[in-house]
């Protein structure tokens, strides 16, 4: 089924469609709606982050700091590599709720903290649906960074 793509009603307000979902995949849903929209600027994104905003990321106590901050720290080991939620379960002390629930929770801890910046590492989607995400070279050397002032 073909939708057409939502026209502006009024600027800034989208017009909405009703698109039936399985119940078993409203979360996936959610959750791809929590993401930052993909644009033509998107590595252009990974650039707004700096050394500083990365400290004030990691300086953060809240849920979105802490467990996405491990996340970055199994990441950054290993650059452009992609890591699925299973992937990412299977690093940290985290189940796949704790680290949906941090995804999901990362772009609202974004928009009010950091000025709406987009995510600092990337989303792939695979053929069946399925995130996998990765840090550049650049992120992963500026995280490392980040974590050895810490310490």
């Amino acid at each position: 089924m073909l939708v057409e793509k939502p026209r502006e009603v009024a600027v800034g307000t989208p017009e909405f469609v009703q698109v039936p979902v399985p119940v078993d995949r409203v979360e996936d849903v959610y959750r791809l709606l929590a993401q930052p929209a993909v644009t033509e600027d998107s590595e252009d994104a990974l650039e707004e982050w700096d050394l500083e905003m990365l400290k004030r990321f990691a300086d953060g106590t809240g849920v979105a700091n802490v467990k996405v901050g491990k996340m970055l720290d199994v990441m950054s080991q290993s650059p452009n590599e992609l890591f699925t939620i299973a992937d990412l379960v299977e690093e940290t002390d985290y189940d796949r709720l704790e680290i949906r629930g941090a995804l999901s929770g990362l772009t609202r801890h974004l928009r009010a903290h950091f000025d709406g910046a987009d995510w600092m590492f990337d989303t792939e989607w695979s053929n069946e649906n399925e995130a996998a995400y990765s840090v550049n070279k650049h992120i992963a050397e500026l995280w490392q960074q980040v974590r050895a002032f810490k310490k």
